[in-house]
């Protein structure tokens, strides 16, 4: 705190003078971006350059967090975008307390994610994964086989079913039913 500036002013004076709200400006003072003298008096000339300082790096920040944002954004693919977008959020808001810390934050987060992607082609190389398109065949494939081996049971044991009594024609549907799963069994195995 030096004695007075010669050109000092009020914070009210300051903040009309920059275009912010007083609450602002005593941010500022507390973070140690601004300074007064013994009357409380920042020192316009020493305040603007410093403001101006300040805000060329919260506006530098802000543009590599969003450049990150956007790499992020690209790698994610659409996967979990709405986490992301809580994640954008809340590293927009921190800016103007802890832009260090929120382009750390975003830096790790983009790293956690390179690193993600890297295993999965690893992983997608050693043949530990598995395309969904690939799967999703499969499961057609399996349900059809399924649907066509169950539907042919009722025209097949209805002549059979004929005149018997209830517990011999469930005796007969349960073998058919077995057959086709056992059948359906050794396909899958």
């Amino acid at each position: 705190m030096s004695d007075y500036f010669s050109d000092g002013v009020s914070r009210r004076a300051f903040a009309r003078d920059i275009g912010v709200d007083e609450k602002t400006v005593r941010n500022l003072i507390s973070k140690g971006i601004l300074t007064t003298d013994s009357n409380q008096q920042i020192s316009l000339s020493q305040g603007r350059k410093a403001y101006n300082t300040y805000k060329k790096k919260q506006e530098q920040a802000s543009e590599k967090i969003e450049k990150i944002s956007k790499k992020v954004g690209a790698d994610l693919n659409g996967k979990n975008s709405q986490d992301f977008k809580k994640l954008l959020t809340s590293w927009l808001e921190g800016i103007d307390s802890n832009p260090g810390q929120v382009l750390n934050s975003a830096k790790a987060y983009l790293t956690a994610l390179q690193v993600q992607e890297q295993k999965m082609k690893v992983d997608e190389m050693e043949k530990r994964l598995i395309p969904v398109e690939r799967i999703n065949r499969d499961a057609e494939e399996a349900g059809s086989l399924i649907r066509s081996k169950l539907i042919t049971i009722p025209s097949r044991v209805a002549t059979i079913c004929e005149g018997r009594t209830a517990r011999d024609i469930e005796e007969i549907i349960d073998t058919e039913i077995n057959k086709a799963l056992e059948e359906l069994q050794k396909l899958f195995v």
